[in-house]
């Protein structure tokens, strides 16, 4: 027999205490469970860690390999596993019984060596056949089922589905309800008790997962206890929220509550509207990174917590603060600010598609120096004359130079800063004023560069000095039939600080892809106009990007849907622009020899994209 290393002697020291650890909590949950027993909370609550321990336990008997040493190291390993296997509480979730069954098998040898070796193997053969078939051998109904014509396992579940029908009738009849000011939405004229409410959440915890309870959970969360103070079973509601964690996931399997169930859900049991934002937050910035603003907001509209917002300030109110909360610890991450400001525009397009009013003034949700200035902004650019566009923004510099007088602390200007940067659409328009007018545009620059450094007035200043000398040469060369590359480097190295000036790349990747689109010749240098706007950008960010600041500025224009207003020279150079950089992507994923989700997903896009731009031709 092999050595025991340091390794496994430190696992064997932890391992032997963790046993008869266990053991003493099996023997006070007694041999033989129920689904209802008493024993049945305590074991659903310690699931996850006595899950953990089965796993490290069938780990060290793995490297082990040798029964009977496993069973002079840790003589009461057979008497737990056997107590295990005899409670049905504990087998009823598979992944459980699947790890115990491993467990037991892992103590078997192919060429016993000794007696203990062959009573192992008879145990361990006895333990996997009774578990197996524990409802058919016990038959715990007895008569009853043998009279109904059931089998034992059909009449278990035929009780609980009737139980269940009929604890759900008992909650939908409570169906009349009324508005609540004290809670700022609707509230059932009937109410449950307590006591009621605990008890049935505390029951419902180990039927979460199965799709025949959708009803009487979905039911479960719209009722309202007959006290300001929740008597849900918390661990009820964590359950709960813990089964909607792959619900962005198209991919994944999710237990699909009603709209109503979830907005009680989000409105009584706080980490789960945080859990919603983590898993949005993941999927928009981690998962799924490169998908089109048009699908970004389709996800996020797919829960429907947008119309929850529309509906409920509450919701409104906390998704504001988790999202800028999260902006905060992730260190100003870039994909936190798109997922502000497509969260946003999602709810705005909620409160316009379903004709919802929201129940609260929108401008009392943000700082109250900001409240006219919000009022201002949510006028939408898309399709107003550059007229009324710059005479809004002139405007709105007018306030937010007030603002900017009475705000001192860096945490203000966060919170100003923030705000502004979910009204994006009149960013964008900005950018579009300063090339396309040829009136004074000053305002507009002012608007630009606060936005992209707020808490420095010499970096703002520095900003604007450089984007007006660009700005001079590039309104001259939008006209010009014929443009060269070298036209467009002269203006842009007309001054050597733009590279220096890191804070502009945003600015200039915007005016860049604005001046293609825009200016007569621009299709002859597509791709030189490219590579000067994305020039340390990988081909993934390269792609994405300029197909959202594509989308962006068609929606500014009120084309987004087909385009209409760029030159069939236009369509035809995005075309070679999309399908260049889309080849140079499957090169670099043929030499990796590796296919990551997100750029499959961009590849989908790109295809989408050029679909569409042949469509137009």
């Amino acid at each position: 027999m092999e050595t025991v290393g340091p390794v496994e002697g430190h696992d064997y020291r932890n391992i032997s205490q963790e046993v008869d650890n266990w053991l003493e909590r099996v023997k006070r949950w007694g041999q033989v469970g129920t689904v209802f027993g008493d024993h049945h909370q305590e074991i659903d609550a310690s699931r996850e860690e006595m899950e953990c321990f089965l796993h490290q336990l069938h780990n060290v008997l793995s490297r082990w390999k040798d029964t009977s040493y496993a069973v002079q190291q840790l003589p009461n390993v057979g008497q737990l596993l056997g107590r295990l296997c005899c409670d049905n509480v504990v087998l009823l979730k598979e992944s459980t019984y699947k790890i115990l069954m491993q467990c037991i098998l892992v103590l078997t040898s192919e060429q016993p060596k000794n007696e203990l070796e062959e009573k192992a193997n008879k145990w361990a053969y006895s333990q996997v056949k009774n578990t197996v078939s524990y409802v058919v051998s016990e038959k715990p109904y007895g008569t009853a089922t043998e009279i109904s014509g059931n089998l034992p396992d059909d009449f278990n579940q035929l009780a609980i589905v009737k139980l269940i029908d009929s604890i759900q009738s008992d909650l939908d009849s409570q169906h009349e309800r009324k508005w609540s000011s004290k809670t700022n939405c609707l509230l059932p004229q009937r109410s449950l008790l307590n006591k009621v409410l605990e008890e049935v959440s505390n029951m419902c915890i180990s039927l979460i997962d199965l799709e025949c309870t959708l009803p009487l959970i979905t039911a479960l969360l719209c009722c309202h206890s007959l006290s300001d103070r929740e008597e849900f079973s918390s661990r009820f509601l964590t359950k709960v929220t813990q089964s909607q964690k792959f619900a962005y996931l198209e991919e994944e399997k999710v237990i699909s509550l009603s709209y109503n169930a979830r907005v009680h859900l989000w409105l009584r049991f706080f980490p789960s509207l945080e859990q919603e934002i983590c898993n949005l937050i993941d999927v928009l910035v981690v998962i799924k990174p490169y998908i089109s603003p048009k699908d970004t907001i389709r996800l996020i509209e797919s829960r429907q917590l947008p119309l929850a917002c529309a509906e409920n300030p509450a919701i409104y109110w906390t998704v504001n603060r988790l999202l800028r909360s999260m902006y905060i610890k992730c260190d100003g991450d870039k994909g936190i600010v798109r997922v502000l400001c497509m969260f946003h525009r999602a709810f705005m397009n909620s409160v316009k598609a379903h004709n919802t009013e929201p129940r609260f003034e929108l401008s009392g949700f943000y700082p109250r120096v900001l409240q006219p200035l919000i009022h201002l902004m949510q006028i939408q650019p898309a399709g107003l004359l550059y007229a009324a566009c710059n005479f809004q923004i002139q405007q709105i510099c007018n306030i937010l130079h007030k603002v900017r007088e009475k705000t001192a602390k860096s945490s203000e200007l966060l919170d100003i800063w923030l705000s502004l940067m979910q009204f994006s659409d009149w960013y964008y328009k900005a950018i579009e004023l300063c090339l396309m007018m040829d009136c004074d545009v000053d305002d507009c620059l002012d608007y630009v560069c606060w936005l992209t450094s707020p808490f420095n007035y010499d970096t703002q200043k520095h900003c604007k000095e450089i984007l007006k000398e660009i700005l001079s040469a590039l309104k001259v060369l939008k006209f010009k039939v014929y443009l060269q590359s070298c036209d467009l480097h002269y203006a842009l190295t007309a001054t050597n600080q733009v590279k220096l000036m890191g804070h502009m790349t945003s600015i200039m990747q915007s005016l860049l892809v604005l001046f293609f689109l825009k200016s007569v010749g621009g299709h002859l240098i597509a791709m030189e106009i490219i590579d000067l706007a994305f020039p340390c950008s990988s081909i993934a960010e390269k792609l994405s990007r300029f197909m959202d600041l594509t989308e962006i500025f068609s929606s500014l224009s009120g084309n987004a849907a087909n385009m209409q207003h760029l030159s069939s020279n236009k369509i035809k150079s995005m075309h070679t622009i999309v399908s260049e950089l889309r080849s140079c992507l499957m090169e670099k994923m043929r030499s990796l020899g590796s296919r990551s989700v997100s750029d499959a997903q961009l590849i989908e896009r790109c295809d989408e994209f050029i679909l569409s731009l042949q469509q137009r031709k």
